[in-house]
């Protein structure tokens, strides 16, 4: 998988809903993130989850569904949290528990990278 690297943050393309998106590792969250304006340009349809039983107006997340098409596996289905990423140089977040249990080679300037959550 190649890559570059922009503002430090390692970011490479990957087919979301059948379009490129431009996409990097998080590891500061579990599941998948999406930008607001990559929903609006895959013209994606969210909804909206309460996150308390108590006050659900005070803690509303968005998310909506996804299909990643990987180059070198399956593709598979999730849910993306819709996030406003201002105006970073990507619109696609990995989480962790895309990585979990696997390894990613990626390529940057034909120098091999592995990240690894193998046990």
């Amino acid at each position: 998988m190649l890559f570059d690297l922009i503002d430090s943050v390692p970011v490479f393309e990957l087919t979301v809903n059948g379009s490129t998106a431009k996409t990097t590792i998080s590891f500061d969250t579990d599941e998948p993130q999406i930008s607001q304006d990559l929903v609006k340009q895959l013209g994606l349809t969210s909804i909206k989850i309460a996150g308390s039983k108590n006050k659900p107006e005070e803690n509303i997340v968005e998310k909506v569904e996804v299909i990643i098409t990987p180059t070198d596996r399956p593709y598979f289905k999730t849910q993306a949290t819709v996030k406003d990423f201002g105006t970073d140089a990507y619109g696609f977040k990995l989480g962790l528990n895309y990585i979990k249990g696997k390894e990613l080679v990626i390529n940057y300037k034909d120098t091999w990278l592995l990240i690894s959550d193998a046990k």
